[in-house]
């Protein structure tokens, strides 16, 4: 598992820098050609690379990353609208659609599970309804069930310990 990881993570590097050469020796073209800021059309005095073009791009992209990754790990948190006490784990496990690189819109499509005690169920049911009700069709449905047991698998715990 750990040869795939660092697999793709050399692959995700590799796409990486071959996206900002490719992009550095198109706007070191285009600075020679005048379409944009001349000093990009510039290499650089002993070592004959678009410098310039490089690390412009290479700033733009760390930008454009750093950016990205704060609005999806500290956008807005859906815990702010809710008016209930959650634990921990269901706090944390409300955040799961922010680490990924789906829309808010497209997140929200998605299935999602919650397991509350019985008497918190009708004020989590009421606070959902609240949030997440736009008068649209597909603000989606609430399915309550009973849960007859709960097995972590780790540890071969059950019921009330297993949550």
């Amino acid at each position: 598992m750990l040869i795939q990881a660092f697999t793709v993570f050399l692959a995700l590097i590799g796409t990486t820098l071959s996206c900002i050469s490719t992009s550095a020796r198109v706007t070191y073209a285009m600075g020679r050609d005048d379409e944009v800021p001349s000093h990009f059309g510039m290499l650089h005095g002993k070592k004959l690379t678009p410098h310039r073009a490089i690390w412009t791009l290479a700033t733009v992209s760390a930008v454009v990353g750093i950016l990205s990754a704060i609005w999806y790990l500290c956008g807005p948190s859906a815990t702010d609208a809710l008016n209930t006490t959650l634990t921990d784990a269901q706090r944390a496990s409300i955040w799961y659609p922010k680490f990924l690189v789906f829309t808010k819109e497209f997140a929200a499509t998605l299935p999602n599970s919650l397991i509350v005690a019985t008497e918190d169920a009708a004020s989590v049911i009421e606070t959902i309804c609240v949030v997440a009700r736009t008068g649209q069709v597909g603000d989606g449905k609430i399915f309550v069930s009973d849960l007859s047991d709960v097995v972590r698998i780790r540890t071969g715990e059950s019921g009330e310990q297993a949550i």
